[in-house]
């Protein structure tokens, strides 16, 4: 199980299966890669949409996600990508989605060139 700057992979246990998901598969504003000691954290940030405010989550190793598994082009092959967290009310202390919120006086451009430079550290 990895995680990468530009993808992650899922074990579905259903199916005991583990398929790798691709960012740019996903209908992302961005994606935000980090080392947290020697963690591996991969921040989606989803935009906003049909009403629901931008959302960031946090992709870890097990991180819980909906999965959803699609016939792939070719025969016997499947494609997997995750579902847009679904934000409700009490989520905002959810460390797995949290909605994007800028620091007073800072843009989220801001915010995330300050997490690159931590990350060059």
């Amino acid at each position: 199980m990895r995680v990468l700057d530009q993808s992650f992979d899922i074990f579905v246990l259903r199916f005991g299966v583990r398929k790798r998901v691709y960012c740019d598969k996903l209908p992302l504003k961005e994606t935000i890669f980090r080392l947290e000691g020697n963690e591996p954290i991969l921040y989606l940030v989803w935009a906003e949409e049909n009403g629901e405010p931008e959302m960031r989550q946090k992709i870890s190793i097990f991180s819980p996600v909906d999965a959803v598994l699609a016939v792939g082009d070719l025969p016997l092959m499947w494609t997997a990508v995750i579902k847009r967290p679904q934000f409700s009310v009490g989520m905002e202390d959810c460390l797995q989605c949290n909605p994007v919120q800028p620091i007073e006086g800072t843009s989220l451009e801001d915010q995330t060139a300050s997490l690159n430079l931590e990350d060059n550290n």
